[in-house]
């Protein structure tokens, strides 16, 4: 087997056997045919792993329900928040504005955020930002995120850096990350690093990643796995993006799949396009159909 193929892995077998345990669940014969690739490739107790997950008992989906309290009617709940807001409540109104920018009316949903953030309720002020910024007035939407941003909301924080970035302006995105991060905000410290990383300073962008990655944040595993790929450590790619995959994440299994991919894996590259299609990829489901009609077959669903 070429060298290339092991530039990722010390033992192919267990690639193999992490994809099977994946796999079994949306697509079990396939997962055996991955399975019996372990076997083949010395891992002993690949088909007994694979007659295990036959085995396992259904779980009934009743017993992992929740049980959570009725929710209110949707219209008593808009009532309730009215009386609330007219008797004062700023927290009701900014809720009242909320509720608009969920159905999609975000100029009427302005009025009932401005009066809250005129009155200094400061989740308004972040609001009223994110809403001059969905209807592109950024001047409006930069005053009021750095109202809220100014006074230590940590969302408001990260709202105001990553619309610098959307601006390409990293060098004022910065310092409001640096804020969103003392505040804990862990979004600030994933486009810091991005930024960082960007900028070619690779290492303090892991600095920052690594501890969320090793936290099982997805979205810290999916970019340092992305981080370690452009700098050629494909094993510590595979590392994060299996750990981000042991949560189903989409862009994870399709890196994997790429991967994969790019070293010459066609079995497992499909394996992991598969299961990144079964978890809404759609750029992974083109590939699976593409692949099946270079064999001649059927895609399957």
């Amino acid at each position: 087997m070429a060298e290339q193929e092991y530039i990722f892995t010390d033992d192919l077998a267990e690639d193999y056997l992490a994809l099977g345990n994946k796999l079994f669940w949306i697509d079990a014969p396939l997962a055996h045919t991955i399975f019996e690739k372990a076997a083949q490739l010395g891992a002993s107790n690949a088909l007994e792993l694979f007659q295990q997950l036959v085995e396992m008992p259904e779980i009934d989906s009743k017993l992992l329900a929740r049980e959570s309290e009725p929710e209110e009617d949707p219209f008593e709940r808009q009532e309730r928040l009215v009386r609330e807001m007219e008797a004062g409540d700023m927290d009701a109104a900014n809720e009242l504005g909320n509720i608009l920018v969920e159905v999609g009316m975000t100029e009427d949903a302005i009025s009932f955020h401005e009066q809250a953030a005129l009155a200094e309720n400061i989740d308004a002020q972040n609001n009223l930002g994110a809403d001059y910024y969905k209807l592109g007035e950024i001047e409006k939407a930069i005053t009021w995120y750095r109202k809220a941003a100014r006074r230590g909301h940590s969302v408001a924080q990260n709202n105001l850096g990553a619309l610098y970035m959307s601006q390409s302006q990293p060098d004022l995105a910065k310092p409001w990350f640096e804020r969103g991060i003392k505040s804990g905000n862990t979004d600030s410290q994933m486009n810091l690093a991005q930024i960082l990383f960007e900028e070619g300073e690779v290492n303090r962008a892991l600095e920052l990643l690594l501890p969320l990655a090793d936290a099982y944040h997805e979205g810290a595993q999916v970019t340092a796995g992305a981080v370690y790929a452009a700098i050629g450590d494909f094993k510590l790619a595979k590392k994060y993006w299996l750990r981000a995959a042991q949560g189903s994440e989409p862009i994870a299994l399709f890196n994997l799949g790429a991967m994969y991919k790019n070293h010459g894996q066609t079995e497992l590259a499909l394996g992991w396009f598969k299961y990144a299609a079964s978890q809404g990829n759609a750029l992974a489901q083109q590939l699976v159909d593409s692949y099946y009609e270079e064999q001649g077959k059927p895609s399957e669903d």
